[in-house]
């Protein structure tokens, strides 16, 4: 799993330039955010170790821009999506909802599974557009999207919901993003985790682009 990225900033003392040489232990957080310590190398002066935190985002390719073929963004899975050029930021987003003969007969799904460990919460963070592939043949009504977090055991099973709501059909405007953000529930004991997943119904096409999911 990977461990929290921390930065560690030495504050050194102007008091004294010649002070003796102590055992000097430096803090740092493990993946679950537990503190530990590690002993460092004695120093000529006194440091005071100061504790920078950065937040972690969990998801892998948010933005779209790698893709293993016109279908699959990497590390993404999914069923009916495709590559669009209609981006937020960048050159490329994901489409849900292929359109066939001016109608998409099929909803989508794309999820991603990721891990993570007990204790956190994380904001997720998106933008969503609907899209208008054929502007002089009637489109489609909007689908409605359901988004849903699970947090996951090490075999992959559900041990809890930490996120679930749903975007109404024609909530979102035609040809213009909206950027959405949720905070989750936190996660249980035992979790190692995550599936990220967004459902959208059958109906007119919807591009997503800038997606995170940012530990808090």
């Amino acid at each position: 799993m990977k461990t929290y990225r921390l930065e560690e900033e030495q504050v050194y003392s102007t008091q004294q330039r010649e002070v003796s040489r102590p055992q000097v232990y430096s803090t740092y957080l493990d993946r679950c955010g537990n503190r530990q310590n590690r002993e460092s190398k004695p120093s000529k002066q006194s440091p005071i170790n100061r504790l920078v935190y950065k937040k972690q985002n969990l998801i892998r390719n948010g933005d779209f821009s790698h893709w293993k073929n016109q279908d699959q963004p990497k590390f993404w899975q999914g069923k009916n999506i495709t590559q669009t050029s209609t981006s937020k930021t960048g050159a490329k987003a994901v489409q849900l909802n292929q359109i066939t003969d001016g109608e998409s007969k099929n909803g989508s799904q794309l999820w991603q599974k990721g891990e993570c460990c007990s204790n956190i919460k994380v904001n997720l963070q998106f933008s969503i557009a609907t899209l208008i592939i054929d502007s002089s043949k009637p489109l489609p009504c909007n689908p409605e999207i359901t988004v849903e977090l699970n947090w996951l055991d090490s075999k992959g099973d559900k041990l809890d919901t930490g996120l679930e709501f749903i975007i109404p059909a024609d909530s979102i405007p035609a040809a213009q993003w909206t950027f959405f953000s949720r905070v989750s529930s936190a996660a249980p004991q035992g979790t190692e985790g995550f599936l990220l997943l967004f459902a959208v119904d059958a109906g007119t096409p919807v591009a997503l682009d800038n997606l995170n999911l940012i530990t808090l």
